[in-house]
Order: C-alpha cells, then sequence, then structure tokens
C-alpha cells in the first residue's frame, strides 16, 4: 500500500514510517496538516495515518480533506495520544475508519491498514 503519515512529532513519524516500509509499505510523511493535505490530493494514496492533535491544521482537517478527495476509497486511521470516548467519537464523525491510540505496536496499525 502507499501510505500517508501525517504526525507533528517527528521522531514517532520516521520511525512509524520505517517500521511500515520494513513490512513493504511505501510511505510518505509530513510532519503537519497543511503539508499532509497538499501530498494527499496530490499523489495518489491508499492510506492515511493521521495524528488528531497536530498544530495549526489539525487531523480532523486533514481528514476532511482527504476524505472529500478519495471519498470511501480511503483507509483513515486516526493515531492519537487522546483516549477520550468524545474524541474518539469526533473522529468517527470526521471520516476516520478506525482510531488507534499512541503507543501502538506496527502490528496493530498494519492490522488497520488490512481492514
Amino acid at each position: 500500500m502507499r501510505v500517508l503519515i501525517v504526525d507533528d512529532e517527528a521522531f514517532a513519524a520516521d520511525t512509524l514510517a520505517m517500521l511500515l516500509r520494513g513490512r513493504g509499505h511505501e510511505v510518505i510523511v509530513a510532519h503537519d496538516g497543511a503539508t499532509g493535505i497538499a501530498i494527499g490530493v496530490a499523489g495518489a494514496i491508499d492510506a492515511a495515518v493521521v495524528d488528531l492533535g497536530l498544530g495549526g491544521v489539525d487531523g480532523y482537517a486533514v481528514a476532511k480533506e482527504l476524505r472529500a478527495h478519495y471519498g470511501s476509497h480511503l483507509t483513515l486511521i486516526a493515531y492519537t495520544g487522546f483516549s477520550r470516548v468524545e474524541v474518539q467519537l469526533r473522529a468517527k464523525e470526521h471520516g476516520f475508519n478506525r482510531v488507534i491510540l499512541k503507543p501502538a505496536t506496527v502490528g496493530s496499525i498494519v492490522a488497520a491498514l488490512a481492514e
């Protein structure tokens, strides 16, 4: 799969990218929401793993733009440290297919990508 990771925590994004590449995925990383949207709509991606708590353009806005561009053909995964039920419900309302709480195993992210 071609996966876009959008996370302003560079170490987390780059580590996840390395682990997904090791599993055979093509990965693109953006360290802010605006760049994530630009990359996502400019190229063909199969999935996006998006941090909700981005500074500036947040993960919900990224999801809205990517979902508008790809429709249901994109797997959107919210990757967040916010464990409150309201946050998870809001993520679902904004088009995310799945919410994964940080820290997560690469196996849980790979499983979500395969769904």
